[in-house]
């Protein structure tokens, strides 16, 4: 499940801010009314020049890891997250808002319409999400504004497009893909808020065959587009520059510095402790993130009698100087630990599994001995799914993630505050 795990680090984007606007009254959904930012200049007529080569030339911006990607956005005040839950014609989608500074008064943001729920971008101001219907070739999207002061949902925006829109803040404008399968074409264009214009930017071969598409927001303000089939993890997907101004060129994924990995890391010892949980005779050091960390000056490590296994393993403890490895608990079916603000957490199978290809799997915080000291929530990991606990970056927050194979964000199912010990689930 490494594939699944460092799929999940990827497109962690965060928006630079918008200036105020003024408050607009509610719109009737039926029209697409643009509003006023006097200040943001109007769209050149003339369409960029493209780069007719692939200029080889180092993207010198590092990816922007912080929490932004089409399921969770972040201000300086709240955390945003979408919900899914079911599949198919049975799914029901939602958003929500939680205040960082108190999780428990987290609530349901309404946004109008049917279809999935996909966060767009974010400003100063405003939420930009995206409501999505259709099928896989015909994916209709109606893009909202949400005020961060009042909650209110507008219109600004909607068409068919072949993946989730991108709101480019040094522009003022929505990004959109669109797919020409028959030809192998995919087109870029900027729709600009203020005036509701549309404008072609770029225009490619693009022979990854794929509805899917993606975006790294840079710390430059710019932004690359991805075209591939598994959230550009595989290799041949194609990569697209555009700067402040709009203007694009094709790279290759080794021009941008800091892009996510598309392979496992060998894991290295960086003490004693380590140095020997690697020496033991098994591979899990090769494939399975997870399998210890090191918590002040203890390392917590998995390992049964039996080697490493997906389940069945024991929980030890032992000092980073190599010394006092103890056993902690026997038998605890956990899958991988997890160190989020010097807390210890894992996910376990409560019981053992009989061969199910999708293995139920829950969130737990473990005291100092190993023992579960907190239930966070529950779901999927197995062909096609993962589960996993993630940190919201710069917070005391943690994420307990339900994620897709086909989706590199997946969603957030819980909420735990490290520093008060709350826990937000959805239902509760």
């Amino acid at each position: 499940m490494v594939r699944l795990f460092l799929a999940s680090l990827l497109c962690l984007f965060v928006f630079v801010g918008c200036s105020s606007a003024a408050e607009q009254p509610q719109e009737s959904l039926a029209e697409i009314v643009p509003y006023e930012l006097a200040h943001i200049p109007e769209p050149e007529e003339s369409e960029p020049e493209q780069a007719e080569e692939v200029n080889q030339e180092k993207i010198s911006v590092m990816i922007d890891r912080r929490a932004f990607t089409s399921t969770q956005a972040k201000t300086n005040e709240y955390f945003f997250f979408t919900f899914r839950e079911g599949f198919g014609d049975d799914a029901e989608f939602a958003l929500y808002q939680l205040p960082l500074n108190d999780i428990a008064q987290g609530r349901r943001v309404h946004v109008p319409g049917d279809g999935e729920i996909e966060i767009v971008g974010l400003c100063e101001d405003y939420l930009f999400v995206s409501r999505r219907s259709g099928d896989h070739f015909l994916r209709h999207y109606y893009i909202y504004r949400i005020s961060l002061s009042t909650l209110e949902a507008q219109v600004v925006g909607e068409g068919i497009y072949s993946g989730v829109p991108f709101f480019h803040a040094p522009s003022n404008s929505i990004l959109l893909s669109y797919r020409n399968l028959d030809e192998s074409l995919t087109c870029l264009e900027a729709f600009h808020i203020n005036t509701g214009q549309h404008r072609k930017i770029y225009e490619f071969e693009d022979l990854t065959n794929s509805l899917n598409s993606g975006w790294w927001k840079l710390e430059c303000g710019g932004v690359v587009f991805i075209s591939s089939s598994w959230g550009a993890f595989e290799l041949g997907s194609e990569f697209i520059f555009i700067d402040t101004e709009l203007q694009a060129k094709k790279i290759e994924r080794g021009q941008i510095l800091n892009a996510p990995p598309t392979h496992a890391i060998h894991l290295e010892a960086q003490n004693p402790a380590e140095e020997f949980i690697l020496s033991l005779e098994t591979v899990f050091h090769n494939v399975n993130f997870g399998s210890f960390v090191t918590i002040d000056e203890w390392v917590y490590y998995l390992w049964s009698d039996e080697g490493w296994g997906r389940f069945g393993n024991d929980l030890h403890r032992i000092r980073v100087d190599g010394t006092q490895n103890t056993l902690l608990q026997r038998g605890m079916y956990a899958y991988r630990l997890f160190n989020i603000n010097d807390n210890l957490f894992a996910t376990i199978v409560p019981q053992p599994p009989e061969g199910e290809s999708g293995v139920y799997q829950q969130a737990v915080k473990l005291s100092a001995d190993g023992s579960i000291e907190k239930m966070l929530g529950n779901g999927i990991h197995g062909h096609n799914s993962g589960f996993s606990i993630q940190a919201l970056e710069g917070t005391d927050l943690v994420l307990v993630m339900q994620l897709n194979f086909f989706t590199v964000d997946g969603w957030v199912l819980s909420v735990y505050c490290t520093t008060t010990g709350t826990l937000f689930r959805i239902g509760d």
